[in-house]
């Protein structure tokens, strides 16, 4: 990947983090209503560009590295444990002093089962079909049990062929649930766009200027309370 797309595709995520942190900063309250009543709300918004972005970049890396299953399954696995088992002991950690000093009951029933609760978090079961289950203080581990899911059923469709893929991917397709699908176009369109955008070339200017209409699009459509609407 040529580098000044590489840095724009990293200063789209830094521009996306940023904006989820500002909207949980909102609902929060830890910035105050004038502050709040001034800060953009597309927390919503800038995870649909995480999943795109996900999409698109292990599209890129599968096509790019060539790698087989098992070295795809090792470096996703890198990545996402490198980060989730330290923070799972940080959460329960974390939780249990606040029980302890303030009898906060709110993660009990995780606590007092931990043997069973970290293992569950650590396969991103907690958005599976009807489930609602986040660790302790990590509200936002939801997208986990999205986004993990999506490489799972990616690596099913992308490294099996006939009949095995129809039946892998249909068994991992309906063990997802509900919720998960409906995201899942949203992860696919950017595997979709890493595939085809070769296909398709247009003018610096044109690109610009379609760059740019996008924004404003999305602007409007915050603008007017669509996105409530829908």
């Amino acid at each position: 990947m040529e580098k000044h797309y590489s840095l724009y595709l990293d200063s789209v995520r830094f521009l996306a983090a940023l904006f989820v942190v500002l909207s949980h900063y909102v609902r929060y309250d830890v910035l105050n209503e004038t502050m709040s009543a001034y800060t953009p709300d597309f927390g919503r918004e800038a995870v649909m560009i995480f999943f795109i972005l996900s999409g698109y970049v292990i599209a890129y890396t599968t096509d790019i590295k060539k790698q087989t299953l098992i070295q795809y399954g090792i470096a996703r696995m890198s990545r996402i444990y490198s980060v989730v088992i330290p923070l799972l002991i940080l959460s329960f950690f974390s939780a249990s002093l606040i029980h302890a000093f303030s009898h906060d009951d709110r993660w009990y029933y995780q606590l007092t089962q931990a043997y069973l609760y970290i293992p569950f978090h650590a396969l991103f079961l907690g958005e599976i079909w009807n489930t609602v289950e986040r660790p302790p203080l990590l509200t936002s581990y939801w997208s986990l049990g999205y986004e993990v899911w999506y490489y799972i059923f990616f690596a099913s469709a992308y490294y099996f062929s006939g009949a095995r893929r129809w039946i892998i991917a249909g068994v991992i397709f309906v063990f997802m649930g509900h919720k998960l699908w409906l995201l899942l176009p949203v992860w696919l369109s950017g595997v979709v766009l890493y595939k085809y955008q070769a296909h398709f070339s247009m003018g610096t200017m044109l690109a610009r200027t379609g760059w740019l209409l996008t924004i404003a699009s999305l602007c409007a459509f915050k603008y007017y309370g669509f996105d409530v609407y829908f």
